[in-house]
């Protein structure tokens, strides 16, 4: 177990008005490379400990040039650096003092460091529940009843424990104890949380698909919306089967015009599908809710990515090996053509997903996209979709070549036994 003695310390307190201080922490034999900084606003403090000797700068942030409280000095002893005063009018004053006569707010930031040392973090910020000192886990397997008493009760012992007219409160952490229990003690508040948080477990895990299929709901308007939500699920899915129906049903045909038509409206339904099945398994849709017009317009744009990629498809290997009737015999078709159908295929169907992507994510759900980002992601789909096309090609000569050695060799025994 690790004592206090073992470690070196530097408390900061921000007793500004409204200066905003950074911490600057650098290994002791270097003073040009900080190795962590920490940034304190106002009414705020921290507590620095090391094991290690160390070395600290404490700068103010005003706009437009910084002001340095303290220059780059070696830790010599455990002390506090109080700050006082009005930011950007030259009165901010920086007062010493030996830690050893500052034992409760030595104390408040040791308990603030264990704390965050417990919690556990969902969702980006601090687990509501840990911060009630409740286990999420156990609390979902009770009854509502009993959730409900639990919380209650948690957040009592909380804030007696951390309120600011405490001796060792604190009023940065009683704050937050009111704002996890004013969310976990509303029901549906604290099922869309709960859903939240089992999204947040990734793709790898049980509780995202619990999240997707099997969400908590506990009012009408979360039911709907999730019934909804399902609803365009299942539409999802049944655009891209169609879309692999038409693709493969209208592959054989012997009219080119089909062929064509089959691969536009094929790939399109593909594409279309896929790119509306993303959005209904988005955070918000599962989260929130999952809007109609949001999901036609994925759909949409993923359409035209798809035929796109269906009609260049169409197009190369019409130019390549022909199509229909018009097409060669499949062994007569080289492992050149194979892999030139493969790359400019893929490269084409790369562009088209990444540009369908970022429209999708800028046009619908509101993300900044640059010109240049999205230029760089349609290159990068591009040169990946290529690679992919390349070694498909490939592969697929091969087992073509592999079917008609096999194919000749079974007409050359047939004919031998005649």
């Amino acid at each position: 177990m690790d004592h206090d003695e073992d470690y070196k310390s530097l408390l900061i307190r921000n007793d500004s008005s409204d200066a905003i201080l950074t911490l600057y922490v650098y290994p002791h034999w270097c003073c040009w490379i900080s190795k962590e900084s920490k940034i304190i606003y106002p009414s705020d403090k921290y507590l620095y400990r090391s094991k290690k000797r160390f070395q600290f700068e404490v700068q103010d942030k005003p706009k437009k040039k910084k002001q340095v409280l303290r220059e780059v000095q070696q830790w010599k002893e455990d002390k506090l650096l109080k700050i006082t005063g009005f930011f950007g009018s030259e009165s901010l004053d920086v007062v010493e003092g030996d830690l050893t006569y500052y034992p409760e707010d030595k104390q408040i930031c040791l308990r603030k460091l264990q704390r965050d040392k417990e919690l556990k973090v969902t969702s980006g910020g601090r687990n509501l529940y840990e911060i009630l000192g409740l286990d999420m886990a156990t609390v979902r397997k009770m009854s509502k009843e009993e959730q409900n008493e639990a919380i209650r009760r948690g957040y009592r012992t909380q804030i007696r424990r951390w309120h600011p007219d405490n001796n060792c409160g604190d009023e940065e952490i009683a704050k937050e104890i009111i704002k996890a229990y004013k969310v976990l003690e509303d029901e549906a508040l604290r099922a869309r949380y709960n859903n939240l948080a089992d999204y947040d477990g990734g793709w790898l895990s049980w509780s995202r698909y619990k999240a997707i299929f099997k969400p908590e709901c506990v009012n009408e308007e979360q039911k709907k919306a999730y019934r909804k939500r399902m609803g365009m699920f299942a539409a999802s899915v049944a655009m891209t089967a169609i879309g692999i129906g038409v693709t493969v049903g209208t592959a054989g045909l012997a009219a080119p015009a089909l062929v064509a038509v089959g691969a536009v409206f094929g790939g399109g339904f593909i594409g279309g599908g896929f790119q509306s099945l993303q959005h209904t398994l988005n955070q918000r849709a599962i989260v929130d809710d999952c809007l109609f017009k949001e999901w036609l317009m994925k759909a949409g744009i993923g359409f035209l990515g798809g035929a796109a990629t269906g009609g260049a498809a169409a197009g190369f290997t019409a130019a390549i090996t022909g199509l229909g009737s018009a097409a060669l015999e499949s062994a007569a078709i080289t492992a050149g053509q194979y892999i030139g159908v493969g790359a400019a295929t893929g490269a084409t169907g790369g562009v088209a997903a990444s540009i369908a992507s970022d429209a999708g994510r800028k046009f619908v759900d509101g993300e900044q996209i640059t010109w240049k980002q999205a230029v760089g992601h349609a290159v990068v789909g591009g040169v990946i979709g290529a690679a992919t096309g390349i070694a498909g090609g490939a592969v697929t000569k091969a087992i073509v070549a592999g079917q008609a050695s096999a194919a000749s060799a079974i007409l050359k025994v047939r004919l031998l036994n005649n």
